[in-house]
């Protein structure tokens, strides 16, 4: 199923009419959501490029500082609540996010000296889980504008995540746990 997710995403385009109704960016958020919950599936990772990574694509071609209030909220904002506009801004934005590719900038191989033995610590009611360092650190970028995204990568050569700074100072200062400013290769 998770295969279908854009194909779907390009049918409701094409014929909005026969997938929601009326025709806003509301009514597509709501189905989506209802779609990824129902499919069981973890679309957000299975599809390329990760769908788990609109919402920060949305916030950067929109110049925002973060991606919080999610892409449904961000278009809306950006098209003054018209839902049609958001709903129509949804699918340009979607296609740019498609075709974008990857520039890295910079990069480390990680464990260094300095890199610590745990990355993060996950907490799901009474278990802890210690989350350990990825393999690779990337700042990467995709448009000339200032801001980048940061790119986790794992031992197998999967993403784990991709983080969005609305410049290279705070993707700097969002991985300095990981990795020192003079440790990145370029």
């Amino acid at each position: 199923m998770a295969e279908d997710f854009y194909e779907l995403l390009d049918a409701i385009r094409l014929r909005p009419g026969l997938y929601v109704s009326p025709k806003s960016v509301t009514a597509l958020y709501n189905f989506i959501g209802g779609y990824l919950t129902a499919s069981g599936h973890e679309i957000g990772h299975s599809t390329q490029p990760p769908y788990r990574e609109f919402n920060n694509w949305v916030a950067m071609k929109l110049g925002l500082y973060e991606s919080t209030s999610g892409w449904r909220n961000m278009l809306l904002k950006d098209e003054n609540a018209d839902e049609e506009k958001a709903f129509d801004r949804f699918f340009v934005l979607f296609d740019e996010f498609e075709q974008r590719q990857a520039k890295v900038l910079l990069w480390v191989k990680l464990p260094l000296p300095t890199t610590p033995k745990v990355w993060r610590i996950q907490i799901d009611g009474e278990r802890r889980t210690e989350i350990q360092p990825p393999s690779l650190v990337q700042i990467i970028k995709y448009t000339d504008d200032k801001g980048a995204f940061t790119r986790y990568v794992d031992e197998v050569n999967e993403i784990i995540e991709e983080d969005y700074a609305a410049d290279l100072d705070t993707a700097f200062f969002r991985t300095e746990s990981l990795v020192k400013k003079d440790e990145w290769q370029q």
